[in-house]
């Protein structure tokens, strides 16, 4: 009698673990993913086109605190040129010899660049400052100013160290190899008039109270920046680039629908660059 329940008992728990779900530690449930959600960005839009009123790089013509270059002064370069270039310098100054930095601006910015040249003989410091702007201000009544001016940088080593009474000796002596009248550059070398403007000179320096030799002023404005080739070229071409400044904005005259492209060359290779007229017209339009 005892058979047939044990039977039916076995069935029973066989079907029981049959509908039991199966489980095992090495099966990872999966975790539904959450939808992506895409939320489309407005077109990007670019400020009106505005004029700034920004003061100009200052011209030639700039009020300046120094006396404006007039007819007494010694001018090279064009006349109307971009930028001014006025040095207050003594011939002594080893240090301030700037004559072929100078004629290198000159030859690099021929129709952009003038130099004027002022006397300032420091006589605390250099005992022929006085006598060697004499010499130019003598040659300059013979129209030679700039060939003694140059002269005199040029061979500032040979003079530099001679006693004060041996310099009207030696640039007399080297006058003739500059196609002057020694006679005449003798009397005008020792005329009062000479002597009393450079004097003037002088003393004009004492009251601006030039703080340093050479002292540069770039279109009247001083100039404190170094006084090499390089560092004067990018001054005049910030200056010149001022020119090209626009004071409105210019017409839209680009298609926004259009692609454009634009080529730096270099020495290096050509790099090409899109312009992105659909998202920046007003810049891409202004480049």
């Amino acid at each position: 009698m005892h058979k047939p329940v044990l039977f039916s008992v076995l069935i029973i728990s066989s079907i029981l673990s049959a509908c039991s779900p199966e489980t095992s530690s090495s099966t990872t449930p999966v975790v539904p993913a959450a939808p992506i959600i895409i939320i489309p960005s407005p077109q990007p839009t670019e400020p009106v086109c505005k004029s700034l009123n920004l003061q100009p790089t200052p011209g030639p013509d700039t009020p300046s605190l120094f006396p404006p270059v007039n007819e007494n002064d010694y001018v090279r370069g064009e006349q109307d040129a971009t930028v001014t270039i006025l040095i207050y310098n003594d011939f002594q100054c080893t240090d301030c010899n700037y004559l072929s930095m100078s004629l290198l601006l000159l030859e690099n910015h021929p129709n952009d660049v003038r130099i004027v040249y002022r006397y300032y003989p420091y006589t605390t410091l250099f005992d022929k400052g006085e006598l060697a702007a004499r010499a130019a201000e003598a040659a300059a009544k013979q129209g030679r100013f700039w060939q003694v001016h140059d002269f005199l940088f040029e061979e500032q080593t040979d003079w530099v160290d001679l006693p004060v009474d041996s310099f009207e000796g030696w640039i007399t002596t080297r006058i003739g190899e500059l196609e002057l009248d020694s006679t005449r550059f003798t009397t005008e070398y020792n005329s009062a008039e000479t002597i009393d403007r450079v004097q003037q000179a002088a003393e004009e320096g004492e009251k601006i109270g030039i703080p340093r030799l050479p002292f540069y002023l770039v279109n009247g404005q001083i100039y404190r920046g170094p006084v090499d080739f390089e560092a004067f070229n990018q001054v005049i071409n910030l200056i010149k680039l001022g020119e090209r400044q626009f004071v409105d904005c210019p017409p839209m005259t680009i298609d926004a629908k259009k692609k454009y492209f634009a080529t730096l060359e270099t020495e290096y290779g050509n790099v090409v660059l899109q312009l992105y007229a659909d998202k920046a017209p007003n810049t891409v339009n202004s480049f």
